[in-house]
């Protein structure tokens, strides 16, 4: 059973479970890719990086460091609505892990040197997913099926990549990262609900969401002829129920 509240500018999904010591949350922002314009695709997943190079009150070692001491894990990831910060740590550790993400979303420092190491480790992932084959079909398809801003790449291409600036990253971080979606799955009590509600309520702000409506291009091809491999790898898809359907 999912319980549902309001929260300043943003909700809160609780999920209590029995018998568990450990409390799994999530701070989710509406800054996925598909907010991005063309010229700076990647911005978003490249933002993601970035925050974890230190925030206001917390450097780039400690920000896990305070996680993982503990035996816990800290992560994100960046879809094309959202992006998704999450951990999970024993529940004596609760308010030190609402501290710790509120100051990944709201405080991130955005330093140019910084800005440049994650440039050169984007560029690598980058250059590594060309090689999983799967993970390039599964690309080219959604990229060939959509129509952007759904269907373009979430981590961007060499091009965009190589433009986006601190600056850039400040300014989607100030336009796109203030309403929050929160999630929490196991141990909490009510005092832990009144450390979140606090903390989104002394940051957050609205944010509007728009409602991206996927184009499906139908009955579109692509083909890529490989030389050097000696399987084919196939993506088929069609149109279906729709996640709000």
């Amino acid at each position: 059973m999912i319980e549902i509240q309001k929260i300043g500018s943003g909700v809160l999904y609780l999920v209590p479970v029995d018998n568990v010591r450990t409390t799994s949350m999530a701070f989710v922002v509406p800054a996925g890719s598909a907010y991005e314009d063309d010229e700076k695709a990647g911005t978003a997943h490249f933002l993601e990086h970035v925050v974890f190079k230190g925030t206001k009150n917390y450097d780039e070692h400690t920000l896990k460091r305070e996680i993982e001491l503990v035996g816990g894990s800290l992560n994100a990831y960046t879809g094309r609505r959202f992006t998704v910060f999450y951990v999970k740590v024993p529940h004596s550790h609760f308010a030190i892990t609402v501290n710790i993400l509120r100051d990944l979303v709201f405080n991130p420092l955005i330093e140019e040197d910084k800005v440049e190491v994650e440039r050169s480790v984007i560029m690598e992932e980058l250059l590594s997913s060309r090689e999983d084959h799967y993970m390039r079909i599964h690309d080219f398809f959604v990229e060939s099926a959509i129509a952007k801003p759904l269907g373009r790449s979430i981590i961007g291409y060499e091009k965009t990549i190589e433009s986006i600036t601190a600056m850039d990253l400040r300014s989607f971080h100030s336009e796109r990262y203030g309403s929050v979606r929160v999630a929490v799955v196991g141990k909490y009590t009510d005092e832990d609900l009144k450390i979140i509600e606090n903390a989104v309520v002394q940051s957050s702000r609205k944010v509007e969401e728009r409602s991206f409506q996927p184009v499906f291009s139908d009955s579109k091809c692509f083909v890529e002829t490989r030389s050097d491999l000696k399987q084919i790898h196939n993506i088929y898809g069609w149109r279906s129920i729709g996640a709000e359907d």
